[in-house]
């Protein structure tokens, strides 16, 4: 047994405490669903205006601290890529006085080497020189020394006074 709302002849208004008809009340409440969805609305379209304005707020906000955040990052971008460069120019420039050192300290070694080694060679070619000359001397030498035994030797064989001879070997051979 369901009830119905025509089954009241009157109705009491819950705001104003007013006795009203039934047809009245529907119409009352009928109003009151209409001006309560009217509210609903405008504070709903209020309530999205108002996030959508938080929302643009919120999005400027947010690009201006990416565009803030952006140069920033350029900034210190370009200070690293100088720090960079420099360190890298430092090291270079350190890395060519190194090897001109070593170059120069390769070039005293090497002159220093060459010459010993001229040094060397100098004393080896006098050295040698000294001995072709003693070679010459001794060759010379024993030249003479052969000559002179074998003319010690004919002398010795040949009985017949040299001294008499006055040099001309055709005369001795007669």
């Amino acid at each position: 047994m369901a009830t119905e709302l025509a089954d009241f002849p009157e109705w009491k208004c819950p705001y104003c405490g007013k006795l009203l008809p039934s047809g009245e009340y529907n119409q009352t409440i009928e109003e009151f669903r209409v001006k309560a969805e009217q509210k609903l609305k405008e504070q709903q379209r209020k309530d999205g205006e108002y996030f959508e304005e938080q929302k643009q707020k919120l999005i400027q906000k947010n690009e201006a601290e990416i565009e803030n955040q952006r140069k920033i990052h350029n900034s210190n971008t370009r200070m690293i890529r100088d720090e960079l460069q420099a360190s890298y120019d430092k090291q270079f420039e350190d890395l060519k006085k190194s090897y001109d050192e070593l170059a120069r300290q390769r070039q005293n070694y090497s002159d220093k080497l060459l010459a010993s080694y001229e040094e060397e060679l100098y004393e080896k070619d006098r050295q040698l020189q000294e001995l072709q000359n003693e070679q010459a001397d001794f060759k010379a030498q024993t030249i003479e020394e052969a000559k002179a035994a074998v003319q010690k030797e004919i002398d010795e064989k040949d009985p017949i006074d040299t001294h008499s001879r006055d040099g001309n070997d055709e005369d001795y051979l007669k």
